[in-house]
């Protein structure tokens, strides 16, 4: 059998042409590839933009109830803050009541406010400080009671002495809780 000779010159031009092929071929998978990944992100970013849409009239939404709740929070607040002279003592009376109630001899003296203490503070306040001999759970007891008045009280400082030393100590009228109301005021 007799073969075939190709000239040369054919020889490299398919020589070149297969290369070519292979080239175009490996160019093609990639510049595939690349448009298949470029379409996935155009789907995942229409389908963020559809979600997003509805992202703004939510938070909208939410941020005016958000509002009007924390209106109507302050308002109430504002209405638990004594504004004169007699809401400060019906305070004052209204903590002697709760210490009777609770069989607890307390001694209550003011301490002066804001504008007394010279202090600058984002709102008004008045400090009380209240003394009485009593156990933890009277104290307790108490804490849990000033909750429970319509006032915007914090507590400011608590300082207890065991009750059994002051009881040795044997002093007369000596107090073993001292407490720091604050009372907001308008």
């Amino acid at each position: 059998m007799a073969h075939l000779q190709i000239p040369s010159s054919v020889n490299r031009i398919l020589k070149i042409s297969v290369i070519l092929m292979f080239i175009s071929t490996v160019t093609i998978l990639v510049i595939g590839f690349s448009i298949l990944g470029v379409n996935n992100d155009v789907k995942g970013l229409n389908s963020f933009l559809n979600n997003a849409a509805n992202v703004q009239p939510n938070f909208e939404k939410s941020l005016i109830m958000y509002t009007e709740r924390t209106s109507g929070i302050i308002n109430y607040l504002l209405e638990l803050r004594p504004n004169s002279e007699e809401g400060y003592v019906q305070f004052i009376s209204d903590i002697e009541d709760l210490g009777e109630k609770l069989e607890i001899d307390i001694n209550l003296q003011s301490l002066g406010g804001t504008k007394d203490l010279g202090e600058q503070a984002d709102m008004d306040f008045i400090l009380y400080e209240i003394r009485f001999l009593g156990s933890i759970q009277d104290m307790e007891n108490f804490l849990a009671a000033i909750e429970t008045l319509d006032y915007f009280v914090a507590v400011d400082n608590i300082e207890y002495r065991d009750l059994k030393l002051v009881l040795e100590e044997s002093v007369s009228n000596s107090k073993n809780i001292r407490l720091i109301l604050k009372l907001f005021v308008k």
